[in-house]
């Protein structure tokens, strides 16, 4: 497995462990924990989405 797969793999794992602890932070009612993982949320799918596009057209990987 490549470099940039591995790395892919790693954010989306970490987006799913952010995405679940924005869930059980509204459910608790955190909803500062809430803000802060929608932020982080929205930078790793950032995230994913340049890495993803930097491995299609081949510049990167």
């Amino acid at each position: 497995m490549s470099v940039c797969w591995s790395a892919l793999l790693l954010l989306a794992v970490l987006t799913f462990g952010e995405a679940l602890y924005f869930f059980f932070s509204v459910v608790t009612g955190n909803w500062g924990g809430a803000a802060l993982s929608l932020l982080a949320y929205a930078l790793l799918a950032a995230s994913i989405k340049v890495l993803g596009d930097a491995m299609s057209r081949g510049g990167l990987c």
